[in-house]
């Protein structure tokens, strides 16, 4: 049940960037709907498998991203900026639900980590703030989400090298790919586009999502 969730998670999310491509947007609309189905259903049955705060946290982040997801297709069809910023929004929630299940991990170097975040967060927004146009609302929410995602993967690392097993292992990539998925969205929307970014985040994040769900069937 897990790989062909795995499996169809990146066959609707091809069909969704074809269809974005083409400008067929109610398509893609259901197509990416079924693709953040699939790794929330993966997440949950992550749940079942092994019932704890730290699963629970999971599932409620990956819930969460895929109401971002919706949100962002959505912006396809109608009112882009509004749902725009609520996907960014959604997508924040969700990685501080990924930070509520890491920080108990973490013991005694949470600071590291949040300090390391925090460093590199604002190192990449200062980076795309020099080759992108933010509006006022947009530059804020830009600034705390940069650092959100940096501080999520910054503990995956940490945790990771204070623990090398297989579950961390694939969260700790998972956060990764999520984090360069990220940058790569800022940039296809906020500086100029090129076609290769929008195949390559959607691609990244589908499969950091599943990385993210599959590690809780590891543990």
């Amino acid at each position: 049940m897990v790989y062909i969730l795995m499996v169809s998670c990146l066959f609707f999310d091809i069909i969704y960037i074809v269809c974005k491509r083409q400008n067929k947007n109610i398509i893609g609309l259901f197509a990416k709907t079924i693709a953040s189905l699939c790794f929330i259903l993966m997440g949950y049955l992550g749940y079942k498998h092994y019932n704890s705060n730290f699963t629970f946290w999971i599932l409620m982040g990956l819930i969460l991203d895929g109401l971002g997801d919706l949100f962002l297709a959505f912006r396809n069809i109608f009112l882009k900026h509004i749902m725009f910023f609520a996907g960014a929004v959604s997508f924040l929630l969700g990685h501080i639900m990924y930070l509520k299940a890491q920080f108990p991990i973490a013991n005694n170097f949470q600071l590291q980590c949040v300090i390391g975040g925090v460093v590199i967060g604002a190192i990449i927004f200062v980076a795309m703030e020099s080759i992108c146009r933010f509006h006022k609302a947009y530059k804020y929410l830009g600034i705390v989400y940069c650092i959100m995602i940096t501080t999520m993967a910054s503990f995956a690392v940490g945790i990771y090298l204070t623990n090398e097993s297989t579950t961390n292992l694939f969260f700790m990539i998972g956060s990764i790919l999520f984090m360069c998925s990220d940058t790569i969205l800022i940039l296809n929307n906020f500086s100029k586009k090129e076609a290769w970014m929008h195949p390559v985040y959607s691609v990244l994040y589908y499969v950091a999502q599943l990385l993210i769900s599959y590690s809780l069937f590891l543990l």
